[in-house]
Parts: structure tokens; C-alpha cells; sequence
């Protein structure tokens, strides 16, 4: 984090000292630098500190007009608005990202798939809003199937796992516990992305312990925060911990599978 704010301090001394005709350039890669920033600060839960960051890229984005740099930091203040659980605001962030249609296929479907995801936690109990939203989420993954051939500059990582945890994760927002479960069973074991792999096993604990499934939901727990911690992922650790405090208003609250989750979670 220290190199990255050092580096933008450089670009924007830079600034002043280049002709008028370098600065997109460099105005695109303060753009970028802001967006870095941003997601480090928001895997450690410095929601504020990160949307402080976005602002100042879309700024940016707006400075050069291009749609497809004010999509895509839309669609990151929509995540990031969503994982602080401002969620009015990051529908409405999705709401804009979702104008810009001409954008990469990749960049389109991360859009859907998480708009569909922040509708889907705004619903409620409002079915229709719910069947509108796993609809996103769906046209999302309709784009991951088609497997476009575009590279992927901005490190979004469209797939069909995404679309997978993505909707396991609205299902979940929705009430449809079992049917996440499914869902979440489709992602494909891929060993190198362990974030992905806990995040899945985190989901799937919360789907379980919505169940009642309490030990199922303890050890999907453990598995996901080990890796979590090891990465030192605050948000993570703090989904597990959130997991760890239903098991503990529950029957199986005295079990030694919760008191090797609490062991896990608050040893010094």
C-alpha cells in the first residue's frame, strides 16, 4: 500500500511538470493506481478510505471520457459499496455502470453478475425484485458460457466459477439456502485460487447454518479461514466470524466444533 500511494504521489507531481498533451496518459494510470489502492484498502475493510480512492478515479475516468474506465470504476464502487453493506448506493453505482453497454465482454458480464448480486440483497421479500435480480446474474453468466476471446487488462476474471459464487451468493441473499448449496457445487476445484476456494466454502457455510446444518456449517467455516487468514483477508475473516456468532446463538453452540472456530478466530 505504501508503494502504491507513493507512486500516485509521483504521477501527480508528474503532472506538472509534462505538456498538456501527456497527461491522459498519465491521467490514466493515476486512474488505475486509484483503483489499486482501493482494492487493497477494501480487503482489509477500509470501505471509506477505498471509496475516498474510486472517487478520485472516476474523476479521472470522467476527465478522459471513456466509458469503459467509468464502467469499470463503477462496478468496483458497487462492489466495494456492497461489501461495507451500503447497499442502496451500490445498486444505484450499478444502475450507472450498467449504461455503459458498449464496454469488453468481460467487463459487461462482472457488471451483471454483481448488480444482480447487490438487487438480490436489496429485495427482500419482494419475489419479483428477486426473480429480476438472479436474472442479471444470469445474462452475466450467459456471457462467462460464451467464453469471449478478449484478454482481461482490468484482472476481472469472468469464468463460470464467478457466475457460480456469484448467484450461490444472491441465492443466499434471496431464502433459496438449498438451491445455493447446488449452485456452489458447480465451481470447479482450481487449487491456485484459494481466495475463490475459501470464499466458496464461507458461502456454503452460511447456506448450511440458514439450514441449520450447524456442523456441515463449522467445518465449511474452518476450511475457509484458514486459507483467509493466512492471506490476512479482514473481510473474509469477518464473513467467518459473523458465520461463528449464529453457530453460537444456536443449539450447537457448546459443541467443540464452535469452540475450535472461537480457538481459531480469537487465539493471540
Amino acid at each position: 500500500m505504501g508503494d502504491t500511494l507513493l507512486r500516485i504521489d509521483a504521477l501527480y507531481h508528474e503532472l506538472s511538470h509534462v505538456r498538456v498533451e501527456e497527461w491522459p496518459q498519465l491521467e490514466e494510470q493515476l486512474c488505475n493506481h486509484h483503483q489499486f489502492a482501493a482494492t487493497l484498502l477494501r480487503d482489509q475493510q477500509k470501505y471509506d478510505g477505498a471509496i475516498v480512492h474510486l472517487n478520485k478515479a472516476l474523476r479521472l475516468a470522467k476527465l478522459l471520457e471513456e466509458d469503459e474506465l467509468k464502467a469499470l470504476v463503477l462496478h468496483r464502487m458497487g462492489y466495494i459499496l456492497l461489501d461495507a453493506g451500503r447497499i442502496d448506493e451500490a445498486v444505484r453505482a450499478y444502475e450507472k455502470a450498467r449504461k455503459y453497454e458498449k464496454v469488453p465482454y468481460n467487463l459487461r458480464g462482472s457488471i451483471l453478475l454483481q448488480s444482480g448480486l447487490a438487487e438480490a440483497k436489496a429485495a427482500e421479500s419482494d419475489k419479483g425484485k428477486q426473480e429480476a435480480a438472479i436474472g442479471l446474474i444470469d445474462l452475466g453468466g450467459k456471457i462467462a458460457r460464451a467464453g469471449h476471446d478478449e484478454g482481461d487488462p482490468h484482472f476481472l476474471k469472468l469464468n463460470l466459477n464467478r457466475y457460480h459464487l456469484d448467484k450461490g451468493a444472491a441465492l443466499i441473499a434471496v431464502g433459496r439456502n438449498q438451491d445455493a448449496i447446488d449452485e456452489l457445487k458447480l465451481v470447479k476445484s482450481q487449487p491456485e485460487y484459494l481466495r475463490g476456494r475459501a470464499y466458496n466454502d464461507i458461502l456454503q457455510a452460511q447456506a448450511n447454518i440458514n439450514l441449520g446444518k450447524y456442523s456441515e456449517a463449522a467445518s465449511l467455516a474452518e476450511c475457509g479461514l484458514v486459507v483467509v487468514q493466512e492471506i490476512d483477508s479482514k473481510v473474509n475473516i469477518a464473513r467467518v466470524e459473523s458465520i461463528h456468532r449464529q453457530l453460537q446463538e444456536s443449539p450447537f453452540r457448546n459443541n467443540p466444533e464452535v469452540a475450535r472456530l472461537d480457538y481459531l478466530l480469537f487465539r493471540r
